[in-house]
């Protein structure tokens, strides 16, 4: 009887930790940080900020497979993988403003604006990100950032090559 009890108590204590670990996991959130174009979803697993010039800022995620060598204030890339690059214009000097950004046709001077958007999708990128992503059409979609203390959330929906490249990236940007 004792062997039976204990087998019991024993086999609802694995069943309740399985039931646990199970219900742990499916309440953790999915990685977010990804962008859907043409159908497909694209990882963007680690952001990087640089301020370009005054009040404009250039903001980059790219999926874990893209090498980023951040040396001497430039961004290098290696490998095959996915990203997107955004250059902002913010409305203050220190870092991107929480607002939507538009295309300076689509707003008033001294707004938020898009300078330009990019997206690289399974590129062979290799230390220049020059003629390997393409841009975004001038006047289509927005960009909305939004922070709390070193979290950004970052959602976009633009339109490249006739097709609508939406997605989101939260997290921490690495400045170079």
């Amino acid at each position: 009887m004792k062997t039976n009890n204990l087998l019991l108590i024993v086999a609802i204590s694995f069943s309740l930790l399985i039931s646990c670990s199970k219900n742990k996991h499916e309440d953790s959130p999915a990685n977010e940080s990804k962008f859907t174009y043409n159908g497909k979803e694209y990882p963007l697993d680690k952001g990087y900020i640089h301020n370009e010039l005054g009040t404009r800022f250039t903001v980059s995620f790219f999926s874990s497979s893209i090498s980023v060598n951040t040396n001497n204030g430039g961004l290098f890339l290696d490998g095959k993988g996915n990203g997107v690059i955004l250059s902002l214009d913010s409305t203050i000097p220190t870092d991107i403003s929480s607002a939507t950004y538009l295309w300076p046709a689509q707003t008033t001077q001294g707004s938020e604006m898009i300078a330009d958007a990019q997206i690289g999708i399974t590129n062979d990128i290799t230390t220049s990100i020059n003629g390997t992503f393409r841009s975004a059409t001038y006047g289509t979609g927005s960009i909305t950032v939004s922070k709390s203390n070193l979290q950004y959330t970052i959602e976009f929906s633009i339109l490249v090559d006739g097709k609508t490249a939406s997605g989101k990236y939260i997290g921490t940007l690495r400045n170079y």
